[in-house]
């Protein structure tokens, strides 16, 4: 079955308040991350599932039977028809699964292709969703370590002395008790 429980880590970076703590932290939520899509990729191709012709359409006839059973006749209903008959999609749907959970190990490498796994994932989610009323949207919700880290990294960073002396020169209100607070830290 899936575990959700790595999702109790999204919230750590939250927990803390310097830009290093909370750097570390979005760095271990990527790790995981990364990590949860790659060894679903890895569980496949080690019990062989992803070398079965017949898995992914054996699943879904079992999965849509009510609807083949009953002939409905809505889009989602053909499209399920369509696919209960047709082995050689279905096998390249299942390859086409386990290949975007593998090509989430390139985070292990780099960080340049990171809107991209974020494409693939949400991809990888919708046809799920489509096709085998699997839902894991909140599993998603991890995509923020690999989107907006360098933001929440800024977010979180101190600001320079420099910027915020010149804030309280210009008599702005809010700058001067930024400026007493990080005195108060530094």
């Amino acid at each position: 079955g899936h575990s959700l429980v790595g999702l109790l880590f999204t919230e750590l970076p939250f927990c803390f308040r310097h830009a290093r703590t909370v750097t570390y932290a979005l760095r271990g939520v990527r790790l995981y991350a990364l990590f949860a899509y790659v060894s679903a990729a890895c569980y496949k191709l080690f019990r062989g599932s992803a070398f079965e012709a017949g898995q992914l359409l054996e699943t879904l006839r079992h999965q849509h039977v009510d609807a083949l059973w009953d002939g409905a006749q809505g889009p989602r209903e053909s499209l399920m028809l369509y696919l209960s008959q047709a082995q050689g999609l279905t096998f390249a749907l299942a390859v086409a699964a386990v290949v975007v959970q593998a090509s989430f190990a390139v985070g292990f490498f780099t960080r340049k292709l990171d809107v991209v796994l974020i494409v693939l994932g949400l991809l990888f989610h919708l046809g799920t969703c489509l096709l085998m009323d699997i839902y894991f949207w909140e599993f998603s919700v991890l995509f923020m370590a690999l989107l907006t880290g360098k933001m929440l990294q800024q977010w979180a960073a101190p600001k320079p002395k420099a910027m915020v002396n010149q804030a309280v020169k210009a008599g702005t209100p809010s700058a001067s008790n930024s400026a007493s607070a990080l005195s108060k830290h530094s």
